[in-house]
């Protein structure tokens, strides 16, 4: 095979890497426009979507069946629908940061900054989470309806949530895209998964934390949270 030859069938395999939602090699994914997936073991340094106002309505990243191994971190800039997505069969799985911002949904869309509704023994190591458009939660924790796979070992640490947007890197007044979702932080059902010192910068719509009756030793631990701070029952904050 040519140099050239070689090259093209190197940037070929990235591009289906990419398009399909396959373990990439150790690197940097940056799409916008796009989605991305991972449905493989998967070892990859960063991943970085942005699904502008004009781009096609979809979800940002989606952790599904058989993820698993190491993202070095996740960035999403959203204004259509959920930041991150962690699927039934993810498993093993360590990020080791996230960073989600999203400043707008499609009409009738229900959005989360981040919706766990499957997967285990999965650890995210830190970062933020600022959906300020959201109309139900920055995380939320739960099983989805039709998998039925309880999350399980599901572990958020040292996460920042705002909800209404104090370090929106657009500097637009707090709530200016809308009130922060319903929830700030959910641990709806699961078992053995939730936060561990938590901060929580600015309090949401409703409830600022709470945890359903299915949630089984639920996680929480805390680092910051605002005054006046509104937890269901069982959550013990500072």
């Amino acid at each position: 095979m040519t140099k050239l030859a070689l090259v093209a069938a190197t940037l070929a395999s990235l591009a289906v890497f990419a398009s399909v939602g396959l373990a990439a090699p150790p690197g940097a994914i940056v799409l916008v426009g796009q989605s991305w997936s991972c449905t493989g073991p998967v070892n990859v340094s960063s991943v970085s979507v942005t699904l502008g106002p004009g781009d096609r309505s979809g979800d940002g990243v989606f952790l599904r069946s058989g993820c698993s191994g190491y993202i070095g971190s996740i960035t999403v800039d959203q204004w259509h629908g959920d930041g991150i997505k962690v699927g039934v069969g993810a498993h093993d799985l360590e990020v080791g940061s996230i960073t989600v911002h999203c400043y707008a949904h499609d009409a009738g869309k229900h959005q989360d900054g981040i919706q766990v509704m499957g997967g285990r023994n999965i650890r995210f190591d830190g970062g933020y989470v600022g959906c300020y458009s959201a109309n139900d939660s920055q995380v939320m924790i739960h099983e989805g309806a039709a998998d039925r796979e309880l999350p399980t070992n599901v572990i958020f640490d040292k996460l920042t949530a705002d909800p209404a947007g104090k370090d929106d890197p657009t500097a637009q007044a707090a709530n200016h895209y809308g009130p922060g979702g319903a929830y700030g932080i959910s641990n709806g059902q699961s078992a053995s998964s939730g936060f561990t010192n938590l901060t929580l910068l600015t309090r949401s719509h409703l409830h600022d934390l709470y945890q359903g009756a299915g949630a089984i030793k639920p996680v929480w631990s805390f680092a910051s949270v605002p005054p006046g701070l509104r937890a269901s029952a069982g959550i013990h904050t500072p």
